[in-house]
């Protein structure tokens, strides 16, 4: 009985063997794809090692960054605010103030713009 019991596990050694051959056979090919994805992975630990990640941004640093560049962009004043401040100082405001027909007062207000040195207005 022994001598069928040693031929029985002389085949299923066998048969482990066969099964782990092709086995190796199939990895075989995968072999160098994995070893990549370990040098990768490998490379990725070193370098996040040697280098660490920097350290965020505090509001005030955002601020500082910020500020100057919102000021280089503010946009040039209208083209009338402009026009306004060449021909204030010759703009004037007219006020009447007197009597009209029969019992009323007439009053009246305006403006105007000087056009000469002496005064003269132009309603």
């Amino acid at each position: 009985m022994t001598r069928i019991t040693d031929a029985s596990s002389a085949n299923r050694s066998i048969a482990w063997r066969e099964a782990w051959r092709r086995i190796l056979a199939r990895l075989k090919h995968w072999i160098p794809f994995a070893s990549g994805v370990v040098a990768a992975l490998v490379g990725l630990m070193l370098y996040n090692a040697v280098n660490p990640p920097a350290e965020p941004l505090t509001l005030d640093q955002v601020n500082s960054a910020v500020a100057p560049a919102m000021a280089s962009a503010t946009p040039a004043p209208a083209y009338s605010a402009e026009v306004y401040r060449a021909i204030q100082p010759s703009l004037v405001l007219i006020v009447t103030d007197g009597a009209g027909d029969g019992d009323t007062e007439d009053q009246g207000l305006g403006s105007g713009v000087l056009i000469s040195q002496r005064w003269h207005p132009l309603p």
